[in-house]
């Protein structure tokens, strides 16, 4: 009969079960081969999964995709690529069962799902905190000035409210502002932009040809409350023009018609006779003047004739 080979170890005793505790448990004189340190890893055979290589055992650091469980966890799936797409779960594929989600993928507007397994960057994050995310039509989800419905500040290059361009018509008129390259010399006001009707004398350049209309017949003098041509829509009418004495019009803007006009009087250009003769309007003392010196002028003659 064999003798208890380990009176202070309860599990030790003859016929006892062998415990891998690398102690003779059933006293047959040496420990069972499955309790040996082979690798000498500081763990039994029977502890680890491997023990002819000291960097297989509990505890050890695993290396992804080297198919070796070096952890001895036995979760060596874990370092397989199962959905074919390149990335293993310990690579990051959060799920390894879809070859559509991974690391390398984009992460796309599709309800909520991780694409690129990064949660930082799913399509339902507001980065920059302005209650739009990309999905949203965010289309600078850095800056909170910038997305669907922010004002537009034309002209800088910037597509604040996300339609797709920078506002450079403010006023809709369809023609580009200036300060954007296009021809509007006032992108404020609808009614101005080149080939806009031009409204005289108002001191605004509808057409933005460079100034106002005030010569609007062109002949060269100025219409209008601060001009001189009495008639601006007849370039026969303008101060120094020629008179027509026979046309009944003020050609040369002094203010007297034809029939009271010194240029007139004498009936040189009436085929009627001396148009001085003709009541037209009321005379002007300078008209009237001047009527007196050709009387005299006339009674001077006749005495000499004698």
């Amino acid at each position: 009969m064999r003798r208890d080979c380990d009176d202070t170890n309860k599990l030790t005793y003859p016929g006892a079960q062998e415990q891998c505790d690398g102690e003779d448990n059933d006293c047959d004189g040496a420990p069972a081969s499955w309790e040996v340190d082979a690798d000498k890893d500081g763990y039994l055979e029977c502890e680890e999964c491997d023990d002819d290589d000291p960097d297989v055992h509990p505890g050890a650091k695993d290396v992804c995709g080297d198919g070796v469980d070096s952890d001895c966890s036995g979760d060596l799936d874990q370092e397989t690529d199962e959905d074919g797409d390149g990335y293993a779960e310990c690579e990051g594929d959060c799920d390894d069962a879809d070859d559509e989600i991974g690391p390398h993928m984009m992460e796309l507007c599709n309800g909520g799902v991780d694409d690129d397994c990064d949660p930082a960057t799913d399509e339902q994050v507001d980065d920059d905190g302005d209650a739009f995310s990309e999905c949203q039509d965010d289309c600078d989800d850095t800056d909170d000035t910038i997305h669907p419905g922010a004002e537009d500040i034309p002209y800088d290059g910037i597509d604040q409210d996300c339609d797709g361009e920078d506002q450079i018509d403010a006023d809709g008129d369809g023609v580009d502002a200036e300060e954007a390259g296009g021809q509007d010399c006032d992108d404020t006001d609808a009614d101005t932009y080149p080939g806009a009707e031009e409204v005289p004398y108002d001191g605004i350049d509808q057409d933005c040809d460079g100034a106002d209309l005030t010569d609007q017949d062109g002949d060269g003098v100025d219409g209008g409350p601060d001009g001189e041509d009495c008639n601006d829509q007849n370039s026969a009418v303008y101060p120094g023009a020629e008179e027509d004495c026979d046309d009944g019009v003020d050609g040369d803007c002094d203010g007297m018609g034809d029939t009271l006009d010194p240029d007139c009087v004498g009936g040189d250009d009436d085929d009627s006779g001396d148009c001085s003769c003709e009541v037209a309007q009321p005379a002007s003392a300078g008209s009237i003047g001047a009527l007196l010196v050709l009387v005299l002028i006339g009674i001077g003659r006749r005495v000499r004739s004698r």
